[in-house]
């Protein structure tokens, strides 16, 4: 979670004034509808995609396994489906279970994890990234934007 929450928030706040930078005042709304359904969409493709390649590595995993047919077909589900096997099973198909659920969840887990950092690395070395040394900050221009501006005085408030 601590890795997750990092990762957040050192991407968010960049990419969100990315966003709102190239745009105008007066289509800062559009621009922030554009940031968030980006947002919401590439979360929910980045979930799919890297839990398809989580399923298929741990699927071929309990492949490679000497397991009944039965015994892998109900392991090949899931991890809690693989140890609910394995309580069921004695001793010996058991521990063939719970081994072969354990390598395939390792080994599906440590590429899933390591893909949205690979993914990252070409947007981060792109000529305009402003993760390259050199750029300036261009925070100056869009912190005035969303700073709150003083109201005319209409009189008749409270002085």
């Amino acid at each position: 979670m601590v890795l997750l929450g990092l990762g957040m928030g050192l991407t968010s706040a960049p990419a969100t004034e990315s966003v709102m930078g190239a745009v105008s005042d007066g289509r800062a709304g559009v621009g922030s509808a554009v940031n968030d359904a980006a947002r919401e969409v590439g979360g929910t493709l980045g979930v799919a995609v890297i839990g398809s390649f989580f399923a298929s590595l741990y699927a071929a995993r309990l492949d490679e396994a000497v397991l009944p047919a039965p015994v892998r077909e109900a392991a090949g589900d899931s991890v809690g489906a693989a140890l609910a096997v394995a309580a069921q099973s004695d001793a010996t198909l058991a521990g063939a279970v719970r081994t072969a659920a354990e390598a395939g969840f390792l080994d599906g887990s440590l590429p899933a994890a390591w893909s949205p950092l690979a993914s990252r690395w070409p947007a981060a070395s792109s000529p305009g990234s402003p993760c390259r040394p050199g750029q300036p900050p261009s925070t100056r221009r869009s912190v005035r934007r969303w700073l709150p501006r003083r109201a005319p005085d209409m009189g008749g408030g409270p002085s």
